[in-house]
């Protein structure tokens, strides 16, 4: 009933356009009545469901990068790992050449 009552009417009530330009992540204020008026209830929906969608497309990207960013480290941390065996054995190595040398 409400969308003919809707369609019935020459303008829209309290009817203002969103600008579709804005890039700023705050949600906009919206300065029109949502009540009964289908066309802007729908409006703010589709923005709403818009928005989700590139939350989680945006999440999806970040945990990709995570990804990457823990293989990166993975591999430094292997590197290290290799780095502190060498050493070790080398510490190990060079004690028992001392205690060879005090017999």
């Amino acid at each position: 009933m409400q969308l003919l009552r809707a369609a019935s009417r020459p303008e829209p009530y309290n009817y203002r356009p969103y600008n579709l330009t804005t890039t700023t992540t705050s949600r906009p204020s919206t300065s029109y009545s949502l009540q009964g008026d289908p066309i802007a209830i729908g409006l703010e929906h589709l923005i709403s469901v818009v928005k989700r969608a590139a939350s989680q497309i945006g999440s999806a990207l970040k945990e990709e990068e995570r990804e990457e960013k823990d293989a990166v480290i993975k591999k430094r941390l292997e590197d290290l790992e290799s780095k502190v065996s060498t050493v070790n054995d080398n510490v190990a190595q060079m004690l028992a050449m001392m205690q060879q040398r005090e017999n």
